[in-house]
């Protein structure tokens, strides 16, 4: 599916999915590093990874 034909709403999800992965891969601790964020803030992002995996799911179904 192209851009173009993407809704505003998936364009927003998948921006939201990538920027949450990249701050998810760039805050990763190495080994023995203390991690960067606190564990409900890592709580809270795989909370909204869940609701943009969810709502992508009702898109689909949606199309159905």
């Amino acid at each position: 599916m192209g851009i173009e034909s993407q809704s505003k709403e998936q364009r927003i999800l998948r921006a939201l999915r990538t920027v949450l992965g990249n701050i998810v891969k760039e805050t990763a601790p190495r080994p023995g590093v203390p991690r960067a964020l606190s564990e409900d803030t890592v709580v809270e992002i795989r909370d909204l990874f869940g609701l943009i995996a969810e709502r992508e799911a009702e898109q689909v179904a949606d199309l159905d």
